[in-house]
């Protein structure tokens, strides 16, 4: 094991980020219980990795997974995975997903198509802010996209820097210089702005308004990345990141301020665009499935 145990300080440090990616009924009761799952399960200040398989309670116990997988990536990975942490990383992840009953972790599909299942969150300070969680492409989730434009916006930007480690398959990542014009051009630039529907993740619809200006695009760079490799996105840096292939892809993903942030991200869209709605967060219960296609792929 790469992590032998957690202390204290390591589980209030990293409890309100794990448990906001719970369901919103389950993080409350979590957050009410803080205090006396700590006093329950850990001795002298610290648990071990190897008592977790003796917690009956599924709910503590994945919990608890999810904070030793957390802690590995933040203070051991240092938010870059190597081959040999990816296979454990994603056991704690799988077993601590699967052992749950059907709504306790939610994952949700949103514009770029992918399934997105929440590891660790903490946003309480933009300044401050982390978001790790596992991307899964799959080729069958187009037919939840609910508005035509989205395939229209794949060459985006991103308020917080951003690692991704290809867990599976293959994800062809480009980056593009985006430079303004002054002449009618084919793109614009957009803003991409968020209404809250409610809870602690992100359930939030988003919609895409045109800037009026016009912008040239080239190719910086273009990337075919295979399982076990990996890329960074810097702030407000202009990438599209697809899967041609018709196999299942997954990524581990995190987004952290600690190198910077901006309050804007960025699409590319078409010029003759003015306003449109992009997808919906769609809220996906049975993420054990999505679980179950990559734990039987993976070697």
């Amino acid at each position: 094991m790469i992590l032998e145990s957690i202390n204290k300080e390591q589980y209030f440090k990293y409890f309100d980020g794990v448990v906001n990616c719970f369901a919103p009924n389950i993080t409350s009761k979590f957050m009410k219980n803080k205090h006396s799952i700590y006093k329950k399960y850990f001795n002298d200040c610290v648990i071990d990795y190897k008592q977790l398989d003796l917690i009956e309670n599924v709910e503590h116990k994945s919990l608890l997974q999810r904070m030793f997988l957390s802690v590995i990536y933040y203070e051991i990975c240092n938010r870059e995975i190597s081959n040999e942490m990816a296979k454990e990383i994603w056991n704690i992840l799988y077993y601590s997903t699967i052992s749950l009953p059907k709504g306790y972790i939610l994952g949700e599909i949103g514009s770029q198509q992918f399934v997105s299942i929440p590891i660790y969150k903490q946003n309480l300070k933009m300044q401050e802010f982390e978001y790790l969680k596992l991307h899964i492409w799959n080729n069958n989730l187009s037919k939840y996209t609910k508005f035509r434009d989205n395939s229209k916006f794949k060459i985006h930007s991103h308020s917080f820097q951003g690692y991704s480690y290809i867990l599976l398959g293959q994800i062809n990542n480009t980056f593009f210089d985006v430079l303004d014009c002054n002449e009618k051009s084919e793109h614009s630039l957009f803003k991409l702005m968020y209404e809250n529907v409610g809870d602690v993740i992100s359930k939030k619809y988003s919609y895409a308004v045109n800037l009026g200006k016009n912008v040239k695009l080239s190719i910086k760079e273009k990337r075919q990345l295979k399982t076990g490799e990996n890329y960074q996105i810097e702030v407000g840096q202009f990438h599209s990141a697809l899967n041609d292939s018709r196999f299942t892809a997954a990524t581990i993903f995190s987004f952290s301020a600690k190198n910077g942030f901006s309050r804007e991200a960025n699409l590319i869209g078409l010029s003759s665009i003015e306003k449109t709605e992009l997808n919906s967060k769609i809220e996906v219960e049975n993420v054990d499935f999505y679980m179950n296609m990559i734990n039987d792929r993976m070697e």
